[in-house]
């Protein structure tokens, strides 16, 4: 510090101004502080890292790298240097250079412990597991402070380190993770003692796991240090009785572990499993088989436990009926003493006794319904056994059932009794089904059941039944999706028939629209009728191609009637997030993406769910052209992901700082799936694409390819094909639930379909623009190609020509269902089948192969770029003059954007071509772009020189004719009328799903319920403002597509 001056107080003065603008974000002003500082005094390291921190905060990186470059990190540093020079890496995203940089600092003070503290973080950031236990156990020998914390660095960084390799199978460790592991087990063992903490126990007990040492484990969880510790959530305790499960000591899971949980959770479903299986396996398995209980295992017991519960007859599955009906009825009788208490006060609404929020304490004021779930689990577990199960124990076992419950449908219909008050009786019932795997001949007795039950039950005795109208609504709701579920969408895909259903869902909404009033936050309670309706008519309803005419079930009036009614619900109930994501698809399945953006917005997902639901807007607004938006959206979620990679980075060596060791396997796994997620590669593929399609002029070319993929992470991650299995699948299509369990299982089989597409289909178009953009480094930025260069070209080649008859083996499989559900994630475009993807792939990697030094290759290349193009050309034209319906016109817009994507590429790759050929600056040892074939320069360099003339003429041909295709795509564009092909076809809404009259009165006053679904009223007005927003939509897009193709022959006439 002494070389920025000699007056202390004057250099504080001097760093605080430029603090303080650069925690208000005055970047500019920082960079102007610093340069208003006398020579002496700005030339300093500080300075000079604080101005490269405002400039890398301003997005002006070269410069900001030229400013830390001149900065020799063997120097004698100052602490606030290396941390601002520490800032400047992390913010920059090249945390590699951190370690370079405290490596040299701590070469010169080896004896600092800050300085060794701060290497070590270094090496967690970038995950060198074996130099982090190094450094720490150089600390632990070196500093006598913190010695126990220096030497579970070492153990962590071993149990890290560990993670690197591969088991040989789930039983069996790989010899290398044996050694890592064992030597952790041994280090962790000489520290734990008396001033162990929670988190060290922690640790100890995950190295022991991480080696199936279940023996061990056991043991220690019972000696005398867990006992000691608080055991929050019972976590040891339930640690402790799947333990006994792996170490085959049933008799103690099952009489004294699950059922102290159970006691103490009675409804945590997961803690009767366990009981159950205990009990079963202590039923079926000899007791030779079976392992005793510890002889020091007593000491697990505490003074206050409650005892064990004894088995009262020769079968622990008979014991565990006895248990559950017990917590049952405890169950009522806690709900019905808090109902007579509140009954007492008139002042309290009795209404209000079941309440929605949980509470641990034995006394809480709802319906528990995690025995009630337990009961059918037991009927289930014997039932599903009887092969299994001894005789005499089957038999005691549905001896107890019988009594009460004869079938399964009878002890289903206890729970829709009990349960069918709230809305969750039937996702409750819903998953029982399907985990159960009911026959249909049970699911037709269940619903026997529940409408005789309702129809003689409760609607003959509703005058003396004290039931509120809502609780009466939720229970009709519940037995409609019910019914929906098992038996209603089964009907003939007839579109008079999907209809009709619908009508009948969309009159029970209106009816009973008056339950609930709009809120900000609350949903309405008729909010699953508007789903049930919509699921009606969409499900299995679209054509493999998407075929659509008058008569088909999703022809233009029924889409918009659709979009009318999940717009009218929004209106409704503000905060559902259900009917916002079905308004999603619905504008995205029309290509309606501006739309699809701005419910997106509504919706204001944050944080993980851009990873989780990104894959509903990015693809669809990049898909129909429009660019702004797409870049926007894009641009948003690059840096999430990049700012979740930093803090995670952050709380890596947070928690080694803190001691927080079981947190730090956690973040790892956090870290890994944003570094892998499948969404993130298609963010970084399309920032690139719609860079390239924005790219202007030659220096945004320049720009965008030097953005792109800057440190070649995905280049590495496809190097390597064993790697792709690695891409993290985070789509979520669970969110949007579909009324049918059928529904739901296909959605998760044509994921698996999608992702291998997905995955063929980026990493073509990945290897495709990695080229072109190389082209662009070496040809128009005139640097050099090298061997790395060459070596990037032949792989790349080489992938694109492996990966397309990959695709087309991909498109030749035959498969059973031609129709498919619009919950199911979108195909990829090369399964369009009015876009052929191969003429488009052939025509770029005809460029980016071409060689201009033989004249007959250059015909050759020549003329069959142009018969690709004329191809591409022709079906554009034949597209736009096909255009009839909505859903053809989204099939045009897809159209479009892949071809426009493939022509930017084939522009970008002609103005490298045209740069080289006119020789800018490139001299004789510059190379060409025949980069698949570039092995021996010298053998070239003949042969361009006598043709250089003519190949410079045919390149320039090619460019001026590429520029005149998509001036003629242009004008194409320009035509389109899309008012009297498609608008003015759509006049009103389908007259088969208008609500009757008698349930839309007063619909349109302020202080009216919320508006109905379909109201005959107001039909007209509705369809105009939605066909108003459609065509908006469809415009912009059209205006960003033909914009993007102007500016491409704009570059080429310029070049």
């Amino acid at each position: 510090m002494s070389s920025a001056g000699n007056n202390p107080a004057v250099f504080e003065r001097q760093l605080k101004k430029i603090y303080d603008c650069l925690n208000i974000g005055s970047n500019k002003k920082a960079v102007q502080e610093v340069d208003r500082l006398p020579n002496n005094v700005r030339d300093s390291t500080v300075f000079k890292a604080l101005k490269a921190l405002a400039l890398i905060r301003m997005g002006k990186r070269s410069q900001a790298f030229d400013i830390l470059g001149d900065i020799d990190p063997k120097k004698d540093l100052d602490e606030v240097t290396l941390q601002t020079m520490t800032s400047c890496y992390k913010e920059s995203v090249d945390i590699g250079k951190i370690v370079d940089l405290y490596e040299a600092a701590a070469a010169r003070k080896p004896n600092d412990p800050e300085i060794m503290s701060h290497l070590f973080m270094a090496h967690v950031r970038v995950f060198n597991f074996k130099r982090q236990k190094e450094i720490a156990l150089q600390m632990y020998k070196t500093f006598a402070k913190k010695k126990r914390l220096y030497s579970f660095w070492a153990i962590m960084s071993l149990v890290m380190q560990s993670q690197q390799f591969q088991p040989d199978n789930q039983d069996h460790l790989s010899p290398d993770k044996k050694i890592c592991l064992s030597l952790a087990e041994k280090m962790c063992e000489k520290m734990i003692d008396d001033e162990r903490s929670h988190e060290e126990i922690e640790l100890y007990l995950m190295i022991l796991r991480m080696q199936h040492k279940h023996e061990e484990e056991y043991r220690f969880l019972t000696g005398q240090y867990c006992l000691r510790i608080t055991d929050h959530l019972s976590w040891y305790n339930r640690r402790r009785a799947y333990l006994c499960l792996d170490l085959k000591m049933y008799s103690r899971a099952f009489k004294h572990y699950f059922p102290t949980l159970i006691q103490e959770y009675p409804d945590q479903i997961e803690y009767y499993q366990g009981l159950f299986k205990s009990a079963f396996l202590l039923d079926t398995e000899a007791p030779s088989q079976q392992q005793p209980v510890a002889i020091n295992d007593q000491q697990s017991i505490g003074a206050n436990q409650p005892a064990s519960t004894p088995v009262k007859s020769s079968s622990a599955l008979a014991e565990c009926f006895d248990i559950v009906e017990k917590q049952c009825q405890l169950a009522i009788d806690t709900t019905d003493s808090i109902k007579q208490e509140q009954s007492k006060n008139k002042n309290q609404n009795p209404t209000k006794s079941l309440s929605r929020t949980s509470s641990l304490h034995p006394n809480r004021r709802r319906l528990l319904r995690g025995p009630f779930i337990a009961r059918i689990e037991l009927y289930n577990t014997v039932l599903s056994n009887e092969s299994n199960l001894p005789k005499n124990i089957y038999s005691q076992c549905m001896n107890q059932f019988s009594s009460k419950y004869p079938t399964l449908a009878s002890i289903l219909l206890d729970f829709f009794q009990s349960f069918s008050k709230k809305i969750i009786c039937y996702y409750d019932l819903d998953y029982m089904i399907n985990r159960y795997k009911l026959p249909s001949v049970e699911t037709a007795r269940l619903l026997g059941f529940i409408d005789s039950w309702i129809s003689k039950d409760l609607c003959e005795k509703q005058s003396t039944i004290d039931i509120n109208p809502y609780d009466m609504f939720h229970i009709f709701l519940n037995y409609h999706m019910l019914e929906h579920s098992l038996t209603a969408y089964k009907i003939s895909d007839s579109r008079e028939n999907r209809l009709k259903l619908a009508k009948k869902y969309i009159d029970l909404y209106n009816e009973n629209r008056d339950l609930g009033k709009p809120s900000k936050t609350e949903f309405l309670p008729v909010d699953h009728y508007c789903l049930l309706a919509i699921n009606s008519v969409m499900t299995n309803a679209i054509d493999s191609n998407l075929s659509t005419t008058p008569q088909s079930i999703l022809n233009d009036r029924t889409l918009i009637s659709l979009i009318v009614m999940a717009e009218n619900a929004a209106i409704n109930s503000h905060s559902n997030h259900q009917i916002k994501l079905l308004l999603l698809k619905l504008y995205s399945f029309i290509g309606a993406s501006k739309q699809s953006s701005n419910v997106l917005l509504a919706l204001d997902i944050k944080h993980f769910q851009i990873d989780t639901l990104g894959h509903l807007l990015n693809p669809a607004l990049y898909s129909t052209g429009n660019y702004t938006l797409a870049k926007e959206s894009l641009e948003t979620c690059l840096e999430f992901y990049a700012h979740g990679v930093r803090e995670c980075c952050e709380g890596l060596t947070t928690s080694y700082r803190d001691g927080k060791y079981s947190k730090i396997k956690e973040i790892s796994g956090v870290l890994k799936r944003l570094s892998d997620s499948l969404n993130a590669a298609q963010c970084v593929l399309l920032k690139g694409i719609v860079s390239n399609l924005n790219a202007a002029t030659i220096t945004d070319l320049i720009g965008a390819s030097q953005s792109f993929d800057p440190f070649k992470g995905l280049y590495r991650l496809f190097r390597c094909p064993s790697q792709m299995d690695t891409i993290k699948d985070s789509r979520d299509f669970k969110v949007l639930k579909s009324i049918h369990f059928e529904v739901n299982e296909l959605v998760q089989n044509r994921r698996h379909r999608t992702l291998e597409d997905e995955n063929l289909w980026l990493r073509l178009r990945y290897f495709l623009l990695r080229c072109v953009y190389l082209q662009v480094e070496v040809s128009v930025v005139k640097k050099s190609q090298t061997e790395k260069d060459t070596e990037e070209f032949e792989y790349s080649l080489s992938e694109i020509d492996s990966l397309v008859p990959k695709i087309r083996d991909r498109l030749n499989e035959n498969t059973d269902d031609t129709n498919y559900s619009y919950l199911e994630p979108e195909a990829s475009p090369f399964r369009w089948q009015n876009i052929k993807f191969e003429p488009l792939v052939s025509m770029v990697r005809l460029l980016i192969a071409c060689t201009s030094t033989k004249s007959s290759l250059a015909q050759e290349i020549y003329d069959k770029y142009f018969g690709y193009l004329d191809e591409i050309a022709g079906d554009i034209e034949s597209q736009l003059s096909s255009i009839n319906s909505l859903v053809a016109m989204r099939k045009t817009l897809m159209l479009l954007t892949i071809s426009s994507e493939f022509i930017s590429l084939c522009v970008t790759s002609l103005v490298c071509i045209i740069h080289e050929s006119g020789g800018s600056g490139i001299g004789s040892q510059a190379t060409s772009p025949a980069y698949a074939s570039v092995k021996s320069q010298s053998n070239q360099q003949a042969p361009q020189q006598s043709t250089s003339s003519k190949s410079k003429s045919l390149v320039h041909q090619m460019a001026s004719k590429t520029g005149d295709k998509l001036g003629k795509i242009s004008n194409m564009i320009k035509g389109v009328d899309l008012k009297s092909m498609v608008a003015d076809k759509i006049v009103q809404v389908d007259e088969t799903l208008l609500c009757d009259a008698k349930h839309c009165t007063g619909s349109e006053s302020e202080k009216s319920p919320p508006i109905p679904l379909m109201s005959p009223n107001y039909s007209e007005i509705l369809v105009s403002k939605v066909k108003e927003k459609i065509f908006d939509s469809y415009n912009d897009s059209l205006r960003e597509i033909e914009a993007a193709l102007q500016r491409k022959a704009k570059l080429l006439a310029k070049a």
